[in-house]
Order: C-alpha cells, then sequence, then structure tokens
C-alpha cells in the first residue's frame, strides 16, 4: 500500500472582518490523488491542546502521513483532514493578541465545523478548477481533541447546544474588538441548527490525554490553577463557572435531548478515550473518570472504548509516535 501524499491549503473560517486573523484559520490536507466517492467526502477534524493559551495547527503538519500510512488506501483518498485554529486565552509572552475565555474557544471550534461542511465551502477547500467537486457533500465526520482540545470536544458535544440562542455571551476579549456582526459573540439559531446537522454526520470521536472536570484536575494539580483561571475565571464553587464547564458534572437531565439521542442511537458515533501512561502532565485519573461518566450514561457498548496502549510517550510526545495513527485510523475504520 502507498499512502497518499497531501496539499495544504489554509481558509479563513469566520466571517470576512476576520479573513486575516490566523486564530480563525483552518489549515486543510487534502490527498493529492483525491478520489471523491459517489456519497461525498469522509472528513477528520483534529483539535489541539495548549491549556487554552498556546497551541497552534501549524504544529500538526506531520498528522496527514502519520495517519494514512494506517489507513486503506481506498479510504485514505477519499479522507479530508482539517486542523483548525481557535481563539486563546491570556498568555503573558503574547500581550498583543486577543484573549477570550469559555465558550469562545468552542465556538470557534463550532464554526469551523460549519464551515467546513457547508456545502458551499467544501468545493473550495477541495482546491480545484473544475466544477467537478461543487456539488461534494460530507458524508462522514470524525472528531479529535488532545489535552484541551479533547474538553474542548467534550463541550462541543455536550454542552454548547444548550447556549441560549441570540444571547449575548459572557465572554472577555481583550483587547476589545473593532465592531462586527453579531455572530462575533453571539450563537445564533441557524448556528445551533447547523451544529445538530453537523453531529448527525459524526461517526467517530477521540478524546485523547484530555481533562474532563476542573475541580477535579486542581484537586490533582493545585499548581495548574493559574491556566484554568485565564479560561474560565476564578468561580470555581460548586455549581460555579468551572462546574458549569465541566461535562461530568452536569445532570444528565440537563443535557441537550437531541444529542443523547444522536449518541444512543444504533448507528451513532464510536467514541475512544485513550490515555498515554508517560504522561507526564496529567495521570490517568481524567480519562479514566471521562469513561467512567460515558459508560455511567451511554451504557456498556462496544462503540465506547477506553485505550491505555496506542499513545505512546509524553504528554505533547504522543503525538509524534506512530500509535497516535493507529489510534485514530482504527476509529475511522471500524465506525
Amino acid at each position: 500500500m502507498t499512502p497518499p501524499t497531501y496539499r495544504k491549503s489554509t481558509h479563513a473560517y469566520e466571517h470576512p472582518s476576520a479573513a486575516e486573523d490566523v486564530m480563525r484559520q483552518v489549515d486543510i490536507y487534502m490527498p493529492n490523488s483525491m478520489n471523491v466517492s459517489a456519497d461525498g467526502i469522509d472528513l477528520l477534524v483534529f483539535i489541539h491542546g495548549g491549556a487554552w493559551r498556546t497551541g497552534d495547527k501549524s504544529e500538526h503538519v506531520d498528522l496527514p502521513s502519520r495517519l494514512s500510512s494506517q489507513i486503506p488506501e481506498s479510504q485514505a483518498k477519499n479522507l479530508v483532514i482539517a486542523v483548525p485554529n481557535y481563539r486563546l486565552s491570556h498568555h503573558p509572552d503574547h500581550p498583543e493578541r486577543i484573549s477570550t475565555v469559555h465558550p469562545m474557544h468552542e465556538l470557534d471550534i463550532a464554526r469551523s465545523l460549519l464551515w467546513l461542511t457547508d456545502p458551499k465551502n467544501v468545493g473550495s477547500y477541495l482546491g480545484t478548477a473544475s466544477d467537478s467537486y461543487q456539488e461534494t457533500r460530507i458524508r462522514s465526520i470524525y472528531l479529535a481533541g488532545h489535552s484541551c482540545g479533547a474538553t474542548i470536544l467534550s463541550n462541543l458535544v455536550f454542552l454548547l447546544p444548550n447556549i441560549p440562542v441570540e444571547a449575548r455571551m459572557m465572554i472577555m476579549i481583550w483587547p476589545p474588538p473593532p465592531p462586527g456582526p453579531p455572530s462575533e459573540t453571539s450563537w445564533t439559531p441557524e448556528e445551533k441548527s447547523g451544529m445538530l446537522e453537523v453531529m448527525r454526520k459524526v461517526k467517530g470521536m477521540a478524546f485523547l490525554d484530555g481533562i474532563f472536570d476542573l475541580n477535579d484536575l486542581i484537586d490533582e494539580y493545585p499548581s495548574y490553577e493559574f491556566f484554568v483561571e485565564k479560561a474560565f475565571g476564578t468561580d470555581s464553587k460548586v455549581g460555579g463557572s468551572w462546574d458549569q464547564a465541566s461535562v461530568p458534572q452536569q445532570s444528565a437531565e440537563s443535557l441537550p435531548e437531541e444529542v443523547w439521542q444522536l449518541l444512543k442511537a444504533a448507528d451513532g458515533p464510536r467514541m475512544v478515550v485513550a490515555h498515554a501512561l508517560e504522561d507526564e502532565l496529567l495521570s490517568e485519573r481524567q480519562s479514566l473518570n471521562w469513561f467512567k461518566w460515558l459508560e455511567s450514561e451511554l451504557g456498556e457498548s462496544e462503540r465506547l472504548v477506553y485505550d491505555n496502549e496506542s499513545l505512546i510517550g509524553s504528554h505533547d510526545g504522543s503525538l509524534q509516535h506512530e500509535g497516535l495513527g493507529v489510534l485514530i485510523a482504527k476509529l475511522v475504520k471500524q465506525s
């Protein structure tokens, strides 16, 4: 099997006023030997980590080749890989950067997904001069998040659908941005319904070395409080902003029924919770508790998998090991 080679293109996924904002751009990797199936293409979206304050899509340029070598050639040629940036929280080394807090990270990733799956954009990022791809649709979607990217993924699935539509988000943006369209800090009805359509196409999710319960994280690692406060504020009391951004602290009844229906369906997405045992920044506690919560709410299923063997190396080093490609390739092949 000869793995396909890829060509990369970069696109802005937000409104025109943000076109030059690298934090609202997405790198898209398309096989040079693209073989579009009659019923559409498959899309893998990788959400990078970095404690909500660092990290960039440019750090994951090797992901396509690492993944494609593990997938059957016919399937790899129909798989487009996307790595979006999102606006980050305050970091002292970047005083010039607009800094945001939760839930802006999730909103940015949600908007990247809406852009990536909009039929009118697919032909654009497939990058052909002809019209042959203009009607191409997304057939299947796979989502993977590493570290705080896994947190963003969990919140994207379970919490974001409950954000009231047309409500002004309680978001700190500093320095204040210039005036823009309402979508800058509002979650519109169209976006909310659009994300449910995206979720209907999600066939697999991978939560890699993630953080899922903020108060539990600080209980285990008190020194991490400084970066959690930058992203979620200082309200760590029971029921406060930290708990509100931690899916396991929510009651199942408070989570959106539409999402439960999709996840519990017979053809619902496969979910893999993975942890690198050599991770020097996080113990297995967060991943294990997240898996137990999913299992308690969704029930035991072959579609819910815990994996502490595939990821090899340190917290960030595991992203450079072939085990990551094996894990995600298995998710794509088996979903």
